[in-house]
């Protein structure tokens, strides 16, 4: 965008007026630039907010047949969504999982509920060796960053954050006190992982879903974001616990078959963890999707 500005020598005043006018102008693209590229500089901070981080080619194709299910395929140098509710993929991209998650995000026309769309994108051989490198946790949030980037500049989706208060649940060290083993620095399991270092995220696994959950040296954010997903609910970490842990929890879940010798959820948080999840309202933050189209062809 270029600007041609003409202008003569005259009074201190109409310089003044001149300069504030610029200013004005100035300020202006900078609010117009800043809105467009919300959705996909989440986290300035993080080392993954790196904008070598993108795909090279995306193909967005509206999906009018009448197929039910939904193919995602997330190659390592690429990702393959077909059939997919476009609501679907904004919450991938933030990392909400789940139709409980919806209430996280405000603002959604009625069509991204609606419309299906088939999704295709791939990245530069470099960026996809440089992926590899990341952490687990690092490598996962740079792809919904990347996802965050389809959805910006093929959707137009422009979006703020919101704190409100909202239900949430606590999870708080129990009067028995926590159960969690602490893992250490060369710790070694079953399935060959072997932990190099510690910290409070962990460079562990987690796997969490059918009454079941495993934790292998994570922390307790990603404990909370599991319990998140099974709950329906925010679950703030009120623990205080910094270190990285090794878990197993089971309970009686709706999906699976019963098992008297299985507890509720809730029970077995405090029995086998020596945690606590406690109903509460917290600040919660929300994502308002301030505009949003459907895509232009590719």
């Amino acid at each position: 965008m270029k600007f041609r500005l003409r202008y003569r020598k005259s009074s201190l005043r109409n310089s003044g007026l001149w300069v504030a006018g610029l200013l004005a102008l100035a300020a202006a693209l900078i609010l117009t630039s800043s809105t467009r590229v919300q959705a996909h500089l989440e986290t300035q901070n993080s080392a993954t907010a790196s904008p070598s981080y993108a795909y090279e080619v995306v193909s967005v194709k509206p999906n009018k047949t009448s197929a039910i299910h939904t193919d995602i395929s997330t190659p390592d140098d690429g990702l393959t969504e077909t059939n997919v509710w476009l609501m679907t993929f904004i919450r991938q991209a933030f990392g909400l999982v789940l139709e409980a998650d919806d209430g996280l995000i405000s603002g959604a026309p009625a069509w991204v509920n609606s419309e299906r769309f088939d999704i295709a994108a791939k990245m530069d051989p470099a960026v996809a060796d440089r992926l590899k490198k990341l952490s687990p946790d690092d490598r996962k949030l740079a792809r919904q960053r990347m996802m965050q980037t389809i959805l910006a500049d093929r959707f137009m989706m422009t979006i703020h954050r919101e704190t409100r208060e909202l239900p949430v649940y606590t999870l708080v060290i129990a009067k028995s006190g926590s159960k969690l083993h602490e893992a250490k620095p060369g710790d070694t399991y079953a399935n060959g992982m072997k932990i190099v270092e510690t910290g409070a995220v962990g460079a562990g696994q987690l796997y969490s879903g059918g009454g079941r959950l495993d934790g292998q040296a994570v922390g307790t954010a990603r404990l909370v974001r599991a319990l998140s997903r099974e709950v329906g609910r925010p679950v703030l970490d009120k623990t205080g616990l910094t270190g990285i842990y090794d878990m197993t929890l089971r309970w009686a879940d709706d999906d699976t078959p019963k098992d008297p010798n299985l507890a509720s959820l809730f029970t077995a948080i405090q029995e086998q963890l020596g945690l606590k999840l406690e109903s509460a309202k917290g600040p919660v933050e929300i994502i308002v999707i301030d505009h949003i189209e459907r895509p232009s062809g590719n």
